[in-house]
């Protein structure tokens, strides 16, 4: 999918790398919890990101607990594309995603 700040497409096991570090910003700032790069790994088909040049610009997960319920998880955006609307975009996919396997 192509939003007004780059392409949303689901995550790719060479991205976790890439999604680790720019987890880990917000991680050390107590803004968000650390994840392990096993953990990425574990959940990768959860995860979609927003790439625009080659580089990851945002991440965002779906990640499915019950038979009706779902939590995004994951919300990050580099510092200086914040505010762009790229996470927005991010939640947005989501929220599609989770009414197309009918969780609402």
């Amino acid at each position: 999918m192509r939003g007004r700040q780059g392409r949303i497409r689901p995550a790719r096991t060479s991205d976790v790398r890439e999604i680790h570090s720019l987890l880990q910003a917000f991680a050390v700032q107590g803004l968000m919890l650390s994840r392990s790069v096993s953990s990425l790994y574990d959940n990768l088909r959860d995860c979609i990101v927003c790439v625009k040049d080659e580089l990851i610009k945002g991440i965002c997960a779906l990640h499915i607990c019950w038979d009706d319920l779902a939590e995004v998880r994951s919300l990050a955006v580099i510092g200086e594309k914040q505010g762009s609307g790229i996470g927005r975009e991010l939640v947005q996919s989501c929220l599609i995603e989770a009414e197309s396997i009918e969780i609402s």
